[in-house]
């Protein structure tokens, strides 16, 4: 039975040696927590992920199992699907996005390697998926600043220094707030429980 207020706050480490990954000596592992999963996948780099290879086929197996138990699906991955920063080596959305968008439980795809914050929706804004690019690192990289390119999922971005809150409401919603280095709120956003 899940929770029915949120009463917790729980940090995960999401590194190769977590004490959570269960699927052997792969470098990509999923797992439950109360009302929700969590997938970490192993995208380094541009490319890493193909149709059809063997963590491709593991993540296919993974979402068709607990797609039909109703909890979000939170996903991680180093490389980030969409991006404005001028950065074609960083990024990748010719495998992932179209995935994660076929599977109702998917909430949110967070990524990093570019140290900006963007949130884009895809395929569209009524019943997109959020991925968010979450590097946090401010102008650690100043050549490479947010809207220098198109992306035309983009629904926010900024150059800032920030981590990313996620409040998961049993049965109501997520609800996800962006704060700034000095405290203050930069973004903040609700998605509906899903209802599977």
């Amino acid at each position: 039975m899940f929770s029915t207020t949120l009463i917790y706050t729980v940090y995960f480490c999401c590194l190769w040696g977590c004490s959570c990954r269960k699927s052997g000596n792969k470098l990509w592992y999923s797992f439950d927590y109360d009302c929700a999963h969590f997938v970490i996948l192993h995208i380094p780099d541009k490319g890493f992920l193909k149709k059809g290879d063997e963590q491709y086929n593991w993540l296919i197996k993974d979402l068709s199992k607990v797609s039909t138990l109703g909890k979000p699906v939170f996903v991680f991955q180093h490389t980030t699907c969409f991006t404005s920063a001028e950065v074609l080596w960083a990024y990748d959305n010719s495998v992932l996005p179209d995935l994660l968008a076929s599977y109702e439980g998917v909430i949110i795809d967070f990524a990093g390697h570019i140290h900006t914050y963007e949130r884009s929706i895809y395929p569209d804004r009524k019943n997109g998926k959020n991925f968010i690019t979450t590097g946090g690192a401010e102008l650690l990289y100043p050549e490479y600043p947010v809207n220098a390119v198109s992306n035309p999922y983009q629904v926010i971005a900024a150059d800032i220094l920030h981590f990313c809150k996620v409040s998961v409401n049993p049965k109501t919603s997520i609800d996800i707030e962006v704060i700034k280095i000095d405290g203050t709120t930069y973004e903040k956003f609700s998605i509906k429980f899903p209802s599977i």
